[in-house]
């Protein structure tokens, strides 16, 4: 008797759930290290200049002229900070945002495993658990694409390839047979690429590789 493979189309479903919300979470974690991180080099900056140019007033007379300008700087700092940093509260959201994106990527793996080794869980029991998931993950993403104030080319292009080296790590561990996920030549969805690496804002773009064949019961 042949065993029953999983439907293609919710498998296709599946597989870009679990590459999109590995993505997600990957990005939220790096995005958010790079806004506490610019946002700690800041406030030691501000904290700096004003030593310094207080330690040079008294040490010979062009110090004044430096203090003045080491003033000037810390009231510009003071005035671009919350635009290159972000609220705590908003990094904070973001932090749980990624943990949630984890729960979703491990959920969905386990449909998989559980889809393959529980003959009582078939394709309508996926189905209805990946609506859920699916559901979810919407909701994190109209979030996220607020949050998320820039996302550069080359953290895109990073994001892209730690995700399919993610799904080609799992896929091999996961299958009887190891299959190799390919990376096709053209994304399925058309999207837009900002000229001459323009940073874009809201969310990391959706890589949608191509899905190696469903699982199948053991």
């Amino acid at each position: 008797m042949a065993k029953e493979p999983m439907d293609t189309l919710i498998w296709n479903n599946l597989y870009w759930l679990i590459e999109r919300s590995y993505q997600q979470t990957l990005c939220c974690q790096r995005y958010v290290d790079r806004k506490r991180k610019l946002k700690r080099n800041i406030d030691w900056t501000l904290v700096i200049i004003p030593g310094i140019g207080s330690l040079l007033y008294f040490w010979e007379p062009i110090a004044a002229f430096i203090s003045a300008v080491s003033t000037a700087v810390i009231g510009f700092l003071n005035k671009i900070a919350p635009h290159l940093t972000q609220q705590e509260s908003e990094l904070n959201e973001l932090d749980g945002i990624s943990r949630k994106y984890a729960s979703i990527r491990a959920d969905a793996e386990n449909l998989v495993m559980r889809f393959r080794e529980d003959d009582s869980f078939g394709n309508a029991d996926v189905r209805k658990a990946l609506h859920k998931l699916q559901k979810s993950s919407d909701e994190l993403e109209v979030r996220t694409n607020v949050l998320f104030r820039h996302i550069s080319d080359k953290e895109d292009l990073f994001l892209k390839t730690e995700t399919e080296n993610y799904l080609k790590n799992i896929i091999m561990n996961n299958s009887a047979k190891p299959v190799r996920v390919p990376t096709p030549t053209k994304p399925h969805i058309p999207q837009y690429i900002p000229p001459h690496g323009e940073p874009h804002g809201g969310n990391p773009r959706q890589i949608h590789s191509t899905p190696p064949p469903p699982p199948t019961k053991k």
